[in-house]
C-alpha cells in the first residue's frame, strides 16, 4: 500500500533517509519518484531529458562526435535532475521545520509543496518585501529596547530568505541561478548573524549554505562557513549529549575533512579526521551502551534505539573509510572496525527490521572486500556468496527487486574470479550481472547507468584477459555510454575513471585495427587527464605520466612516429618532475621512457638524440642494478648493446668498443644463468663487437 506524499514529508526521519539514499546512489521510494515527475518544474525537466534521449537514439552509430556531444548534454540534464531531487526533498524538510510570522503563509507554502506547485510557491515569497523587512529590523536593533522580539523576527526573516533560495535553486530557467540563490542565502545569513540570541539557528543556517556551496564546487567559501559553524558548536553543543547533536557536529567535521582533501590539504584533513574520532568515539559508545541496556529493559523505544545505533554505524563506517585511505597502506581495511559494526547491527536486529538486513549486507560486503584486498580469495568468495544469499531473502519479505545491489556484489565476485584466473566462474557471474544491469537500464537509464558501466567494464576486462579483443571493445563502448550518462555533476571525481575507460577503448580499437578511432579516444582521455591535473596536481600528474607512456608505445607500434615522439617527450618532462620528488618510484619509470623514446629516434634516423636518451637510461639502470640486479640486468644489457651500435655509427669508435665490451660481459653472465633465454643475444653482441674490431 502506497503512502501519501504528505505522510512522507511530515515524517522528518523518513524524509532524511530518502535524501541519504539519493546521495549514496540509491533510488528513492516510488511515491517520491511519482511526486517529482508531477511537479511543475520537475515535469518540465523530465520532458527535456526525454527529448535529448530521443535525439541520441536518432543518431547513426558511426557518428561518434554527435553522439558524444549529445551524451554530454544529456549528462548535464541528468545532473540537473539529480540536484533537483535532492533540493526538493531538502526544501520539503525545511518547510516542515519552519514557522513564519504568518501561520497562513507557512500553511500555504506546505500545501503548494504537497501539490508540486513550485512556481506559485516562489511567487508567494516576495524578495522586495523581505529586504524591506530586513532593513526595518536592522534599524529597530539600534532603537528598540525589547531586543529579544527583534531577534525572533530576524530569525523568521532569515528563514524566509533561505526558503526563497531553496525554491529558486529548483527553477532551472532562472538566469545566473547560482548567483541568485547564493545572494538569497547570504541575505539569510546576515539576518541570522544579527539574531545573536539564537546561535543554534545560525549554526544550522551556516551548514545549509555551506552544503550548497560545497555541492556547487565552491570549496573555499564552504570551508569558511563550516569553520564558522564549528566555532559556534563549541558554545552550545558541548553540553549536549543527545545523539542528534553529536551527529550534526560530526557531519560538519566530515564535510570539512572532505573539503581539505579536495583542496589538497592532507595535514588539515588528518587533523579533522582525528577530531572526528575524538568527538564521537567515547560519547557514542557510551550512548550505545546506555540505549542498548534500556532497550533490553523496555525503558527506551525502538525509534531511539534505531537513532543511536544508526549513529554508531555511521561512525564505524567512517572508521572503515579512514582505514581504506590509510597513508601506510592505502588499500587497507580495518577488520576490527568491520566486525565491530556487524556486531552492532546484530544487537539492534529487532529494532531495525528491513533496514537491519540492508545494513548487514552492506557491511558484510565490506568484509568480503577486506578479504579480497588481503589476498584471501576463498574467504572473500564465501562472504560475497553469503551476501547474495541474504539479498535473495529480501524480495520475498518486501516484494521489492534488489537486482541493482545483487549485480554489484556479482561484479565484485567476478572481478575476484578474474584476478584468480577462474574465468569460467567469472563468465557465469558477470554475464548474469550484466543481464540484470541491462534490464534495469532499460527501465530507468538514469538511475542504473553507473551499475551498467561497472558490469560492462568488468566483463570487458574478462574478455581482454581471455584474448577476445573485439568483445572487450564492444563491452567497453557500452560501459562508456553508461558512464557518460552518469552526469556532468559528478565529472570532477569521475574524470580519472572516464579517462581510463577511454584509454582502454582506444587500446581495444588499436588491436582491432581501428587506429583512427583509437586515436580519437586517446585524445579525449588525455584532455580529461590534463583537466584532472588542474584539480589535483599530484595525483593527476602521476596518472597522466602513465597514460602518456602507454599511448606513446601504441603510437610507436602503429608506426605513427611523429606522434610517438611528441607523446614521449611530454612523458619525459612529467617523469623527470616526479622522479625529483620520489626517485625510488619514478627513476625506474623514467629509464623506461628514455628507452622508449630512443627506439623512436632510431626509427626516424635521429641517432644523436637516440644516443643521448640511451646514455641517460644506462646511467639510471646501472644504479638500479645495485638494488634489483635480476630485473634490471637484461634491460641494461639491451641498452648497452643499442648504445654501442649507435656510438659506432656516429664515429665514436673507442667509446663504442667500451660499451659493447660491458654489454658482452653482462650477457655472458646472463647466458650462464639462463642459456635458453640469453644465448642467442650473447652471440649477436659478440658478432657486433668482432665487426667493430675488424675481425
Amino acid at each position: 500500500m502506497q503512502r501519501s506524499i504528505v505522510q512522507i514529508f511530515t515524517n522528518d526521519h523518513l524524509l532524511k533517509m530518502e535524501i541519504d539514499h539519493l546521495k549514496s546512489g540509491r533510488s528513492v521510494c516510488i511515491e517520491i519518484q511519482q511526486y517529482i515527475a508531477q511537479t511543475d518544474w520537475g515535469g518540465r525537466l523530465e520532458r527535456r531529458i526525454e527529448e535529448k534521449k530521443q535525439q541520441i537514439r536518432a543518431v547513426v552509430y558511426y557518428d561518434t562526435e554527435t553522439h558524444r556531444v549529445l551524451s554530454r548534454e544529456l549528462g548535464e540534464l541528468l545532473s540537473m535532475e539529480y540536484e533537483f531531487k535532492v533540493d526538493i526533498l531538502q526544501y520539503a524538510r525545511l518547510i516542515h521545520q519552519t514557522e513564519f510570522e504568518s501561520a497562513d503563509s507557512c500553511g500555504q507554502l506546505r500545501r503548494l509543496c504537497y501539490e508540486g506547485k513550485l512556481e506559485e510557491s516562489a511567487a508567494l515569497i516576495d524578495e522586495s518585501s523581505l529586504q524591506r523587512i530586513h532593513a526595518q529590523l536592522a534599524e529597530q536593533l539600534r532603537v528598540e529596547e525589547n531586543l529579544s522580539r527583534i531577534y525572533d523576527k530576524l530569525v523568521i526573516n532569515s528563514l524566509e530568505f533561505i526558503v526563497k533560495a531553496q525554491l529558486t535553486s529548483l527553477d532551472y530557467e532562472v538566469a545566473n541561478r547560482f548567483s541568485v540563490v547564493s545572494g538569497y542565502y547570504q541575505k539569510g545569513l546576515i539576518s541570522a548573524r544579527r539574531a545573536v540570541n539564537n546561535r543554534t539557528y545560525l549554526f544550522n543556517c551556516l551548514n545549509i549554505v555551506a552544503s550548497y556551496l560545497q555541492e556547487h564546487n565552491k570549496p573555499l567559501d564552504a570551508k569558511l562557513l563550516y569553520q564558522e559553524s564549528l566555532s559556534l558548536a563549541g558554545t552550545f553543543l558541548e553540553e549536549k549529549t543527545a545523539p542528534g547533536a553529536l551527529t550534526v557536529k560530526g557531519h560538519v567535521m566530515t564535510n570539512l575533512a572532505a573539503i581539505h582533501r579536495e583542496l589538497g590539504e592532507p595535514a588539515e584533513e588528518d587533523r579533522m579526521r582525528n577530531e572526528i574520532e575524538a568527538t564521537l568515539q567515547d560519547s557514542l559508545l557510551a550512548i550505545l551502551a546506555r540505549d542498548a541496556e534500556k532497550h533490553q529493559t523496555g525503558e527506551i523505544d525502538s525509534k531511539m534505539a534505531i537513532e543511536s545505533a544508526g549513529i554508531i554505524i555511521q561512525w564505524q563506517r567512517s572508521r572503515i573509510s579512514v582505514s581504506k585511505r590509510s597513508k601506510n597502506n592505502p588499500s587497507a581495511y580495518s577488520y576490527i572496525d568491520i566486525t565491530h559494526t556487524l556486531g552492532i547491527i546484530d544487537m539492534f536486529r529487532l529494532s531495525f527490521s528491513d533496514q537491519y538486513w540492508i545494513d548487514k549486507i552492506e557491511v558484510t560486503e565490506e568484509l568480503g572486500q577486506w578479504h579480497s584486498e588481503y589476498g584471501d580469495a576463498s574467504e572473500a568468495e564465501k562472504v560475497y556468496q553469503q551476501c547474495l544469499g541474504m539479498w535473495e531473502q529480501l524480495p520475498a519479505k518486501k516484494g521489492i527487486s534488489y537486482n541493482k545491489e545483487q549485480a554489484h556484489i556479482k561484479i565484485r565476485l567476478g572481478t575476484l574470479y578474474i584476478r584468480e584466473k577462474e574465468y569460467a566462474k567469472a563468465y557465469a557471474v558477470l554475464l548474469d550481472a550484466i543481464g540484470m544491469c541491462r534490464q534495469l537500464y532499460s527501465t530507468d537509464a538514469e538511475a542504473h547507468s553507473y551499475r551498467l558501466y561497472e558490469a560492462c567494464y568488468s566483463l570487458g576486462h574478462l574478455y581482454w584477459h581471455d584474448s577476445r579483443r573485439r568483445e572487450a571493445k564492444d563491452c567497453w563502448v557500452e560501459a562508456l555510454a553508461g558512464l557518460r550518462m552518469v552526469g556532468a555533476g559528478t565529472l570532477e571525481w569521475r574524470r580519472p575513471q572516464l579517462a581510463q575507460l577511454l584509454a582502454d577503448v582506444g587500446f581495444a580499437c588499436r588491436d582491432c585495427e581501428q587506429h583512427d578511432q583509437a586515436i580519437g579516444y586517446w585524445e579525449e582521455a588525455v584532455t580529461l587527464m590534463r583537466d584532472e591535473v588542474k584539480r589535483c596536481p599530484e595525483e593527476g600528474y602521476t596518472k597522466l605520466a602513465v597514460m602518456l607512456n602507454d599511448f606513446g608505445l601504441s603510437y610507436h607500434e602503429m608506426r605513427r612516429l611523429p606522434e610517438a615522439e611528441k607523446i614521449f617527450s611530454e612523458t619525459l618532462i612529467l617523469r623527470r618532475r616526479l622522479a625529483e620528488k620520489a626517485p625510488d618510484e619514478w627513476r625506474p619509470k623514467l629509464s623506461n621512457t628514455l628507452n622508449n623514446i630512443s627506439r623512436v629516434y632510431i626509427d626516424t634516423g635521429e641517432w644523436s638524440k637516440a644516443a643521448e636518451s640511451l646514455i641517460e637510461a644506462v646511467e639510471i639502470r646501472r644504479q638500479l642494478i645495485r638494488l634489483t640486479p635480476g630485473h634490471w640486468e637484461p634491460k641494461l644489457a639491451n641498452n648497452l648493446n643499442d648504445l654501442g651500435v649507435l656510438l659506432y655509427q656516429l664515429g665514436h669508435n673507442k667509446k663504442a668498443n667500451e660499451i659493447m665490451r660491458e654489454a658482452l660481459g653482462l650477457r655472458m653472465k646472463l647466458a650462464r644463468a639462463n642459456p635458453s633465454l640469453h644465448a642467442e643475444k650473447l652471440m649477436a653482441t659478440r658478432q657486433i663487437l668482432q665487426h667493430m674490431l675488424g675481425r
